[in-house]
């Protein structure tokens, strides 16, 4: 799926599909003040022309991250089949809404979505056990955040 591991990575593929004036969607979402519904919200009401992705792997990302590398696979409360449909979610608030499902989808999407200048919302389904790097350990200290190459 789209596998933006950096801050260059992102901006990278805004500037390729023409959208440097939107480059500050990308940093929001890599500097961890990804946006929520209260924010979608917002934009609707104020026709703020922002693009929301969900990375959507049905899970709680994080928590079964440090369960697969760290405790043995043992998954406890991370699954979240909740069945919350984001695209019809954001469509009853008035924002236009499309779900990615494979990367053959993404470039056509993005481009659409930042045509559309309005605001909207990307459901890009991952695999459940998608990584995020850089990470780091239980109880270690943000100076032994690692990747996925030093796992290797």
């Amino acid at each position: 799926m789209l596998h933006i591991t950096s801050l260059d990575d992102g901006l990278e593929l805004f500037k390729a599909l023409g959208s440097e004036i939107r480059i500050s969607i990308i940093k929001q979402l890599l500097s961890n003040r990804g946006m929520n519904m209260n924010e979608l919200a917002t934009a609707v009401r104020y026709q703020i022309p922002v693009v929301e992705i969900v990375m959507n792997n049905s899970v709680l990302g994080m928590v079964r991250q440090w369960q697969t590398l760290f405790y043995g696979k043992r998954y406890s409360n991370t699954v979240l089949n909740d069945g919350v449909d984001f695209v019809k979610l954001a469509q009853a608030m008035g924002a236009e809404a499309f779900r990615i499902t494979k990367c053959e989808e993404v470039e056509e999407v993005l481009k659409k979505a930042i045509a559309l200048n309005k605001p909207v919302l990307i459901d890009c389904v991952i695999d459940s056990d998608d990584k995020v790097f850089p990470m780091v350990a239980p109880g270690a200290a943000i100076e032994d955040a690692f990747s996925e190459e030093d796992m290797k």
